[in-house]
């Protein structure tokens, strides 16, 4: 909102104060300095139009002939790229033998993997991969794989509260074992193939920044 004043300048003041020829919208002094009133504002002619505005005199001229501002271009982030790590419960420990049912040391190991998802920035997926080792038939190995495999995806579902839809299950049976243990026999055989019951947790995620 542009002001009006009225101002009752001494008649000895008048040779003091101009209008400019090409600015006839203020009073200006003999200096050729905008004459301000006594509150700071600058004092206007009945010829001012907007387009005589001067900066520092009206705001918002002020703002219109500032200068634009100029903005750094801003790079996207560079997406995290992702990390695996892997942890392996054997079965002598971590299950009862022949049995899908977890021990006490297997409950504490799926709990140290639930406490280490607080370390993570987003969880991807778990894989869990059921092993069985060769003894007996090659069926029954893979549904045993698969029941184990199966209790570890149950636990951390329903103790760790991850999603069941980044839990992935496979049961490989007695496949890609880690001991072949050629020529033994009885319970030297079963000692020997322990390496081979296991099961093993996948965890896919981008770590805390």
């Amino acid at each position: 909102m542009f002001k009006t004043l009225t101002l009752a300048i001494p008649i000895f003041l008048l040779s003091t104060l101009s209008v400019q020829a090409d600015n006839d919208g203020y009073v200006f002094d003999n200096g050729e300095s905008v004459v301000h009133d006594g509150s700071g504002g600058c004092v206007y002619t009945s010829f001012w139009d907007p387009q005589d505005a001067i900066a520092g005199c009206d705001a918002v001229v002020s703002e219109a002939k500032s200068e634009p501002i100029e903005f750094a271009a801003v790079e996207p982030a560079t997406p995290q790229p992702p990390i695996t790590r892997q942890v392996t419960l054997d079965a002598k420990t971590h299950f009862d033998f022949d049995k899908a049912t977890l021990k006490p040391a297997g409950r504490e190991a799926l709990d140290s993997i639930i406490a280490s998802l607080g370390n993570v920035n987003q969880l991807l997926e778990i894989s869990i991969a059921g092993h069985a080792d060769r003894i007996g038939d090659a069926s029954y190995n893979r549904q045993l794989a698969l029941e184990r495999a199966m209790t570890v995806r149950d636990y951390l579902s329903q103790r760790g509260s991850v999603d069941p839809n980044l839990l992935k299950v496979v049961s490989m049976g007695e496949d890609d074992p880690l001991v072949s243990c050629e020529g033994l026999r009885g319970q030297p055989l079963i000692d020997c193939l322990e390496p081979n019951r296991r099961a093993e947790v996948t965890i896919k995620a981008t770590e805390v920044e």
